[in-house]
C-alpha cells in the first residue's frame, strides 16, 4: 500500500451541547481520522490486533483494511451534499441531485448514466462526485487505458486518472499490432473506452466534471480549480453567496475556505465513521479466537 499526497481540509470539532454519549463518539471518530490521515497506527485496534497476530493471523495496524470494508454510501451522499450546498449557494442556474432509483430524473443532461448532480444552463454542467480510498490492496500496475497506481510518487495518482477514464471515456491510440501502452516510455497501443457520460459529452454537449475527494480529504486539482472559480465569483461586489458561515469568531468568511473545508470534512468523518464500525467486527473477530 502506498502513501498518496492530497488537498485536505480542516475538520471542526465537537459542537456545544452535545450529549456526552455523542460527544465521546465523536472525539473517537476524531482520533481515528487523525491517525488515518496521518499514516500513525489505529491505538483503538492494538489490542484486537494483537490477539489476532497471536493466532497467527495477518493484521493491518494503520487502518487500510478498515476503511475499504462496510458500505461506502454514507461517505459517497455525505460529500455530495457537501458539494451540492457549494454549488447550489453562488449558482444561478437550477441544482439537481440525482436518484438511481429514479434514473429519468437526469435523462435529459445524460443517458444510461445517474447524473449526481446536475447544474442547468447554457450548456449544463454535469458533476460526477468520486469518493474513493487510495489505499487499497490491489495494486494496478498499468498498460493500455489503465492507467498505473502512482499514488507514492504523485497526489491522487492512485485514483485521478482511473476515474476521470471511467467517467469521461479514451480515446483509441496507437496500431493494433503495438504493443500495451507503457506509461514509463510514453508508447503504445491503447485501446478506446467509451466513458459513462458519453452521451452528454457528445450528444448533449454538457459539461462534464469529475468531482472526486478522497476519503482522506484531499480534493483533486479539478474539482479545487472549480471552487476557487466560484469563490471569486462570490467576491464580486452584488454576487450571489447563500452560503451559511459559521457564527464562531472562528468560522471562515472565505466562501472557498469554508465549502474546502466542509467537502473535505464530510469525507473524513464519513469514513472515520465507517472504521469505527468495521473497528467492532474487528474486535468480534478477535474474541472469538481469543
Amino acid at each position: 500500500m502506498s502513501t498518496v499526497t492530497g488537498c485536505a481540509g480542516v475538520e471542526g470539532g465537537v459542537q456545544q451541547g452535545q450529549a456526552p454519549r455523542r460527544a465521546e463518539g465523536g472525539r473517537r471518530r476524531r482520533g481515528i481520522n487523525a491517525q488515518y490521515r496521518l499514516g500513525l497506527y489505529i491505538s483503538e485496534t492494538t489490542a484486537a490486533n494483537d490477539a489476532l497476530e497471536a493466532a497467527g493471523e495477518r493484521v493491518d495496524r494503520k487502518g487500510d483494511e478498515l476503511a475499504n470494508k462496510g458500505e461506502f454510501n454514507r461517505r459517497h451522499n455525505n460529500t455530495l451534499r457537501a458539494i451540492a450546498d457549494a454549488e447550489r449557494a453562488v449558482t444561478h442556474g437550477q441544482v439537481v441531485l440525482g436518484d438511481k432509483e429514479a434514473p429519468a430524473k437526469t435523462d435529459m443532461f445524460n443517458v444510461g448514466h445517474v447524473v449526481d448532480i446536475a447544474i442547468t444552463g447554457s450548456p449544463d454542467t454535469c458533476l460526477e462526485v468520486k469518493v474513493p480510498s487510495p489505499l487499497t490492496v490491489a495494486h494496478n500496475g498499468g498498460g493500455g487505458a489503465k492507467p498505473p497506481d502512482v499514488g507514492d510518487r504523485y497526489g491522487f495518482g492512485n485514483t485521478e486518472e482511473h476515474y476521470r477514464i471511467l467517467t469521461l471515456g479514451c480515446k483509441a491510440r496507437g496500431r493494433d499490432d503495438d504493443p500495451p501502452f507503457d506509461p514509463a516510455t510514453g508508447h503504445g497501443r491503447v485501446a478506446a473506452v467509451r466513458g459513462h457520460y458519453h452521451h452528454a459529452l457528445l450528444a448533449k454537449r454538457n459539461r462534464v466534471v469529475v468531482w472526486l475527494v478522497e476519503s482522506t480529504g484531499g480534493i483533486a486539482p479539478q474539482p479545487l480549480a472549480r471552487l476557487r472559480r466560484l469563490g471569486r465569483l462570490a467576491k464580486i461586489k452584488g454576487a450571489r453567496d447563500s452560503t451559511k458561515y459559521g457564527l464562531s469568531r472562528r468560522s471562515p468568511r472565505s466562501y472557498l475556505t469554508h465549502h474546502t473545508q466542509r467537502i473535505s470534512a464530510a469525507a473524513t468523518r464519513s469514513n472515520a465513521k465507517n472504521m469505527r464500525a468495521q473497528l467492532h467486527c474487528l474486535k468480534q473477530r478477535a474474541y472469538r479466537l481469543a
